[in-house]
């Protein structure tokens, strides 16, 4: 199912189309409620991209703070997202995992369009790798302890960078590859072919990804 509120198709109203976004999320909320009160859904799935996951994000942290029974809703997956990291982390503090089964968060270094709207913002943003060592480390130890929160680097994703960098889920056959397997399979990250090193809490795609990808295919 597509939700879909009133955007304006057009660069330079990308922050007015992030309000209106945040004016439409008690309706998300309310749709998401109807289809968990009034159908059999076993779990409601919800991804965001771009303007889109601050929207999903929203009407999630809106069910965290209800009070039971919430809907069920499954995984909570945020693609290119434009949110602060700041004000994610707080959300998190304040119980928003409670109210999914897990959340995903794609991330890339070559993302253009999150890059300017860090300048302008003047903060990290929530989908954007940082450059910043120290602040990336930061972020990554205070979700270290967090087993229901995947982060995915995107970044050496075939085609990831392709155009500005902002659409790889659709661009990348690798990262689109890696969201439908999230959905069909309800595998974990290292169960689905992707890697971290020691110690780090991000996890990324090996440059053999296609033959990852063989070998799922044949075991499974």
């Amino acid at each position: 199912m597509s939700y879909n509120w009133p955007a304006t198709p057009h660069r330079f109203a990308y922050f007015r189309d992030q309000e209106s976004a945040l004016s439409t999320r008690r309706n998300l909320r309310s749709l998401i409620e109807y289809l968990s009160k009034h159908t059999s859904a076993r779990r409601i799935h919800l991804i965001g991209y771009s303007a889109g996951s601050r929207l999903a994000f929203e009407a999630t942290y809106q069910i965290a703070l209800r009070s039971n029974p919430k809907p069920r809703l499954g995984h909570l997956i945020l693609i290119s997202s434009d949110l602060d990291r700041s004000y994610f982390l707080q959300a998190i503090e304040d119980g928003l995992l409670d109210a999914v089964t897990d959340l995903t968060l794609y991330q890339s270094q070559t993302d253009s369009a999150l890059a300017m709207s860090r300048f302008v913002f003047g903060r990290d943003r929530l989908g954007q790798v940082s450059d910043e060592a120290i602040n990336a480390s930061i972020f990554q130890s205070r979700l270290s302890e967090i087993g229901s929160l995947h982060i995915i680097d995107v970044t050496r994703a075939e085609e990831a960078s392709a155009g500005n960098g902002h659409w790889y889920f659709r661009s990348s056959p690798w990262a689109s590859s890696d969201l439908f397997l999230t959905l069909l399979t309800d595998r974990d990250p290292q169960a689905r072919g992707l890697v971290r090193a020691t110690g780090d809490e991000v996890w990324s795609f090996p440059p053999n990804y296609p033959q990852v990808l063989k070998h799922y295919r044949m075991s499974n």
